[in-house]
């Protein structure tokens, strides 16, 4: 509570902001964890490059009680290292996580760092400055957590990337059993417009270089993960647009970017706070895609999502593009995918978004 204080009083934020929720998210009853079709304690990596999505991802770490956060590991992307770490470990010391944080690399495994467009500001949170954490990074390098934690569970650990791929790949270089010992990786990385695309001669060719940063920034790494056996659900940009919130005027309704974080809860006004970098773009260009949100719903209920296994023979890329050859079956594949196509259960994914700010209002 201390930090929540200390970050309303060094910022000035106005207590009661954004007050209100759409008819359609009633407060209401709220049960006291997320529906999920987890059976048992599920043990969880979180490896991030510290953007504003995936701030708000961890948030719903805790309303699934199937999830054990082990580690966060820290990655290169929308910011450097250096600030996602900071960015990072002050978010696991404010959501009250008790788990290791540690950086990772800071460049992709064979190309040039290519930051972000500004989405998130300077900062990667919108420049807002969380509290400075008690604790600090783990010395370990991110590849040696992933691989010592995957040891540790035997096989159970699930893996969600927010970011590039650079330090799982990191950790399958380094560790030649490491794909044995991790039972998937739920990926925002994606194939760009690949379903848009005409198949040529076996082939087909989509663009990656907007909407698919987490794929543009270590195509290297994305070829080393996808060939190493482990299982990969993708998310994409073709998965997390069919989710947007914010601003409909043909809808007459208020941004539902407000409704989200309508609830009071202690995190409220950060979360408020944070949301006020897509308000300063404009009315009619403040909404929000959150692929890293669906990675995480993904894996705590597979029933709301659907998915398309796509077996590739070849993949290879090229000036912001990535050309796909199928193969005719995962036998003769190089790898597989498992892509998210669509909603099985809109309304229980939206339910399910919309949850957790709910969450912390009653439970916290």
């Amino acid at each position: 509570m201390k930090k929540l204080l200390a970050v309303l009083l060094a910022l000035g934020v106005a207590a009661g902001l954004l007050n209100g929720c759409s008819e359609s998210h009633s407060i209401g009853w709220v049960p006291p964890h997320i529906t999920t079709s987890l059976e048992q304690r599920t043990p969880l990596l979180i490896d991030s490059d510290g953007n504003i999505a995936d701030f708000y991802a961890l948030g719903y770490v805790y309303t699934c009680d199937k999830l054990d956060l082990r580690a966060i590991t820290v990655t290169h992307g929308v910011v450097g290292l250096e600030q996602a770490g900071v960015n990072l470990l002050s978010a696991a010391d404010l959501y009250e996580f008790s788990c290791p944080v540690a950086l990772g690399e800071r460049r992709p495994l064979d190309q040039y760092a290519v930051l972000q467009d500004g989405a998130d500001g300077e900062n990667g949170l919108g420049e807002v400055v969380l509290p400075t954490p008690a604790k600090d990074l783990d010395p370990r390098p991110a590849w040696q957590v992933m691989y010592e934690i995957a040891k540790e569970e035997g096989g159970r650990l699930q893996i969600v990337c927010m970011g590039p791929l650079t330090n799982v790949a990191k950790a399958l270089d380094t560790y030649p059993d490491f794909a044995h010992l991790v039972a998937g990786i739920t990926t925002t990385a994606g194939f760009g417009n690949y379903d848009q695309m005409p198949e040529r001669d076996g082939w087909t060719t989509a663009s990656i270089m907007r909407g698919e940063p987490d794929l543009f920034n270590d195509q290297a790494a994305f070829i080393k993960v996808f060939g190493s056996g482990i299982p990969i659900t993708s998310i994409g940009a073709s998965g997390a647009e069919q989710y947007r919130l914010g601003y409909v005027p043909q809808k007459g309704k208020k941004n539902s970017l407000d409704s989200w974080l309508s609830p009071d809860s202690v995190y409220s006004d950060v979360f408020r706070l944070v949301r006020q970098q897509y308000k300063a773009s404009g009315k009619y260009r403040d909404r929000a895609t959150f692929p890293s949100v669906m990675a995480l719903l993904s894996l705590i209920d597979d029933r709301l999502l659907t998915y398309q296994t796509l077996h590739i023979q070849q993949i290879a890329f090229d000036m912001g593009s990535v050309a796909v050859q199928r193969a005719n079956s995962g036998e003769n594949a190089m790898g597989s995918v498992r892509r998210v196509t669509g909603f099985a259960d809109y309304r229980g994914y939206d339910d399910a978004f919309f949850y957790m700010p709910r969450y912390y209002r009653k439970y916290k």
